[in-house]
């Protein structure tokens, strides 16, 4: 009996603008979507392991994948291609809470006077 051959492990590619920003796009989108890793993937036809590869920016991506996955997340595919300035502000609001924890406490207190200044 033959020895099923093992496939290589994927060797992890460096990392790019592009892939990051194609990644954090899809993740973005997805968790606004409050759709999980799994779900996104297995409706994406692809494993949720590779999805986060993707959102981690660790795997290119091609244009047929970013079709199907845009239309899993209900956007066209210019939402995840788009240039960061152009997200949308529910999008922006929702990352700027999520970076917002990282701040050292001078940086929060300087990011809470601008916010409130540009609120006003």
């Amino acid at each position: 009996m033959a020895e099923k051959k093992k496939k290589p492990a994927r060797e992890k590619r460096e990392k790019t603008e592009a892939t990051i920003l194609v990644g954090s796009r899809i993740k973005s989108l997805r968790v606004s979507r409050k759709m999980s890793q799994a779900k996104t993937a297995e409706a994406s036809r692809i494993s949720a392991k590779y999805l986060g590869e993707v959102e981690r920016g660790e795997a290119n991506i091609s244009i047929e994948l970013i079709n199907r996955i845009a239309a899993v997340l209900a956007v066209p595919m210019s939402a995840i291609l788009e240039s960061e300035h152009e997200r949308p502000h529910q999008e922006l609001i929702a990352e700027i809470i999520r970076l917002a924890p990282r701040l050292n406490e001078k940086d929060a207190q300087i990011t809470y006077r601008m916010i409130k200044m540009l609120a006003e």
